[in-house]
């Protein structure tokens, strides 16, 4: 039942996906300077963890505090992160500190330093499954794309113990495979 849940919730947000990467370049004209958000009414299109200038990475490859650049930068930040509010509070999963979250798998699997593997996590509330979070790094057969790795997420992003911090949980469904690896 889980699984067509997350079918259910990327229907909507495919959609939301589509539009937000048609805004991100007008949201910026909306983003309050004092404290460099958008408008309660566009938060479905807002980080949580950041404001509309992105992290400390974001500004590295972003820099500049021209009214060009800063269009540029909250513009790419908008693109990368489309509807991050949306797949979080709307189609997320609110976890709770009395929710479970098992693991399986290798925990470091990953781009940074790459390492090839799968991992799952699934959430259990009162003993149901709720959710899952499906997350896997693959090389390319043969040798081929030497620098390049098959990298996919999918459910809802359990990454840290979000059952500590009673957060949501934000929806995924990522595969990229021609991803940059970074041994």
């Amino acid at each position: 039942m889980v699984f067509i849940k997350w079918i259910l919730c990327g229907c909507l947000s495919i959609p939301m996906t589509v539009l937000g990467k048609a805004l991100c370049w007008v949201l910026p004209f909306f983003v309050d300077e004092e404290t460099k958000r958008l408008p309660k009414w566009l938060d479905w299109f807002m980080t949580d963890d950041n404001d509309a200038d992105g992290d400390a990475g974001h500004w590295e490859r972003n820099p500049g505090t021209g009214k060009w650049a800063t269009y540029v930068r909250r513009t790419k930040w908008f693109w990368r992160n489309t509807c991050y509010g949306f797949d979080r509070e709307v189609v997320g999963i609110k976890c709770w500190s009395t929710d479970v979250i098992k693991f399986t798998g290798d925990a470091d699997v990953g781009r940074k330093p790459y390492r090839l593997g799968v991992n799952w996590h699934h959430l259990y509330r009162n003993g149901k499954l709720i959710g899952f979070q499906w997350y896997f790094v693959w090389a390319w057969p043969w040798g081929l794309f030497p620098k390049r790795c098959i990298r996919g997420n999918f459910g809802w992003k359990l990454w840290a113990n979000k059952t500590e911090t009673e957060d949501y949980a934000q929806w995924t469904g990522m595969c990229n495979p021609f991803f940059n690896r970074e041994d």
